[in-house]
């Protein structure tokens, strides 16, 4: 009675089981990263969008995919996305956001899921169905979730929504080792867990058997210098 996975295994295990009742096709096909890009790249031959602009060529089919899916993992719009990430490609602003909707709307029309979908999915689905939120949480006793610090804040949220008010969750993780804010990871999510869990109790484990001294005192005297943690 063990149900352990990724996030993403997780959520399409669960969306799957628990479709009908979602409004969900439990036969929905997940697509990867190099399906979107080729979608996103029939789309935008099909919708003639691939001009160059102030000599600068569309982006190709790979880096519009990192667009899309840096903004679902990152909550920006596509405008905020580039400015922030994708700068070069401001002047393609309103052909990258009509590429979007006309991916999502292909997604929906071909029953796809991409990784991306299986996180907002299950998210939006725990936040607005009472009925869903409740039988997840009656059929998992107890939440363990590992790497705490390399969570997103869709992630964060399916965890509050799964365990909010109850006491049957342990995150473990170090937000000194943060590795993937490239995909939305947020380190902030651990250091604010006893905010959202007040009554949680922090363990910590302070001796390193993996390292030598010398690693760790480079190590700790680069993280004194962090301004949050």
């Amino acid at each position: 009675n063990v149900m352990g996975g990724t996030f993403h295994s997780f959520s399409n295990t669960v969306i799957r089981q628990y479709g009908k009742l979602l409004g969900i096709p439990s036969n929905f096909t997940i697509i990867d990263d190099a399906d979107a890009a080729d979608i996103l790249d029939l789309l935008k031959i099909e919708m003639k969008l691939s001009k160059k602009k102030d000599e600068k060529p569309f982006p190709n089919k790979d880096t519009v995919q990192d667009i899309m899916s840096k903004a679902r993992n990152h909550e920006l719009s596509i405008a905020d996305t580039l400015v922030r990430y994708f700068d070069k490609y401001v002047p393609f602003l309103t052909e990258l956001e009509l590429l979007n909707r006309a991916y999502e709307a292909y997604k929906k029309a071909s029953n796809l899921m991409d990784y991306d979908d299986l996180m907002s999915v299950l998210r939006d689905k725990l936040r607005d169905n009472e009925v869903f939120r409740n039988k997840l949480r009656e059929r998992i006793r107890y939440v363990l979730v590992d790497e705490y610090q390399d969570t997103n804040n869709v992630q964060r949220e399916i965890v509050e929504l799964l365990c909010k008010g109850q006491t049957n969750i342990t995150v473990v993780g170090d937000d000194a080792q943060s590795i993937y804010s490239f995909r939305g990871a947020n380190f902030e999510n651990i250091l604010r867990f006893p905010v959202s869990f007040p009554d949680c109790r922090v363990v910590k484990i302070e001796k390193n058997y993996r390292s030598g001294q010398g690693i760790l005192d480079f190590a700790n005297s680069v993280i004194e210098n962090a301004k949050i943690g």
